[in-house]
């Protein structure tokens, strides 16, 4: 979570995959896998569910949580999935042996590097006004099937309220889909492109195949003069917008 704007909240979407492990409401049953959310500094930010449940299937199985950073905070942080197996003890009583619980535990983390961004970038002109510039990004999309394509558009403002034209802004994955998807600003190489004369530019996100089970990801957009491309400059003007990726 990088870059993250001074004095807003900013939350993710945050995705464990499973295989092998049936789908669990999570609700304390002895004979239904059990998620625990572990975060290694509250400070810095929470979860919304520490016992989430596994939807899915065994062999596609997903665990969904959000986490929301503390405003103006920095660090590093780490969210820790605990899921524990049920004992077959629980599950055929007076039939199968029990297996300790340090042998039915399984772990993953998620590192989050966490930064706080400056908005600090020259006057585009076109008025006294003061203040900063702004971004805007397409509202939140779905999309069902892959392969498939996304069209994003974004725009930027002066301090007045006036569209800039020859900006040029930059869109990436802060949080990517699994496999790994792409985005190319229309009409270019890359992931880069300069803003019209309405303020816009516009890019083609091209959802990879294969992905098996729901995701969410995240794109970043970002503009401030003189900018080369990917990875943003955490002093960069950005807005982000999620994917719900359906397979």
């Amino acid at each position: 979570v990088q870059g993250l704007t001074p004095n807003q909240p900013t939350t993710v979407t945050l995705q464990f995959s499973l295989i092998g492990i049936p789908p669990s409401p999570n609700t304390g049953s002895l004979t239904q896998a059990a998620v625990d959310i572990l975060v290694s500094n509250p400070a810095l930010g929470m979860v919304n569910n520490l016992m989430p449940p596994i939807v899915g299937t065994v062999s596609s199985g997903l665990i969904t949580i959000e986490y929301t950073a503390t405003d103006n905070t920095e660090g590093t942080q780490v969210i820790t999935a605990i899921i524990t197996l049920p004992d077959p003890a629980d599950k055929f009583p007076g039939t199968a042996p029990s297996i300790p619980l340090s042998e039915r535990q399984l772990t993953a983390q998620i590192f989050i590097n966490q930064t706080v961004g400056t908005q600090c970038f020259e006057d585009s002109g076109g008025g006294g006004g003061g203040g900063s510039d702004t971004i805007s990004v397409s509202p939140p999309q779905n999309t069902t099937g892959t392969p498939s394509t996304v069209n994003l558009q974004v725009n930027v403002k002066n301090p007045d309220g006036n569209n800039i034209q020859g900006r040029q802004v930059c869109c990436e994955f802060l949080i990517p889909t699994n496999p790994a998807s792409s985005i190319l600003a229309v009409g270019s190489a890359n992931e880069c492109a300069n803003t019209d004369i309405n303020g816009n530019s516009f890019y083609d996100v091209m959802i990879a195949a294969g992905i098996a089970a729901q995701q969410v990801s995240t794109v970043s957009c970002c503009s401030i003069p003189g900018n080369t491309g990917p990875p943003c400059p955490v002093n960069a003007l950005a807005s982000t917008s999620t994917i719900t990726v359906t397979p």
